[in-house]
C-alpha cells in the first residue's frame, strides 16, 4: 500500500510540473524538507478547493462536491496562492541537490506564473490544464460552461 502522506510530495511535482521522477519525500531534517512540507500542504490545499480536479487526478473524498466560485472564495486562493509563493521563495535553494533544485525551480515556475495569470483573471490553481481556466470567460471550446 502507497503511503499517500509520503508520496503527496512527489506526486505533486510530477502531476504539476510534469517531472519523470521526483524522490517521494526528503529524510527528516534535510535541507529539502521545508519543500516537501509545502509541496504537501500546497496539494492538500488545492484538493480540497478543487474537488473536481481532485476527482480527475484519483484524490478521493471530494466527489459531492463543486468548485465555490463565490467572490469570497476566489479572494481567499488567490490570497493563499501569492502567500504559497512568498513562502515557497524563503527555502534555501542553493542547500538543495540537484534533484530538488530541479524539483525547486519547477514548482517556482508554475507558481509565478499562476500568480501572474492573475492579472488575466485566470483561476488561482498552479496546476497546468490544456487551457488556463479563465473566470472572466466561463464558456471556452475545451470545457465547454
Amino acid at each position: 500500500m502507497i503511503n499517500v502522506r509520503r508520496s503527496v510530495g512527489a506526486l505533486l511535482v510530477a502531476v504539476l510540473g510534469g517531472l519523470v521522477a521526483a524522490c517521494a519525500s526528503a529524510p527528516s531534517g534535510s535541507p529539502s524538507q521545508p519543500m516537501y512540507n509545502q509541496f504537501d500542504s500546497d496539494w492538500q490545499y488545492w484538493m480540497a478547493q478543487y474537488p473536481e480536479v481532485a476527482a480527475s487526478l484519483g484524490v478521493t473524498g471530494g466527489e459531492r462536491r463543486w468548485t465555490d466560485y463565490s467572490i469570497d472564495a476566489i479572494t481567499i486562493r488567490e490570497t493563499f496562492l501569492r502567500e504559497s509563493l512568498d513562502r515557497f521563495r524563503f527555502i534555501d535553494r542553493s542547500a538543495l541537490d540537484p534533484a530538488d533544485q530541479l524539483n525547486y525551480d519547477l514548482y517556482l515556475q508554475m507558481l509565478e506564473t499562476a500568480v501572474q495569470g492573475l492579472d488575466f483573471h485566470n483561476d488561482a490553481i498552479p496546476i497546468r490544464g490544456v487551457i488556463p481556466h479563465n473566470l472572466m470567460m466561463p464558456i471556452n471550446q475545451m470545457e465547454g460552461m
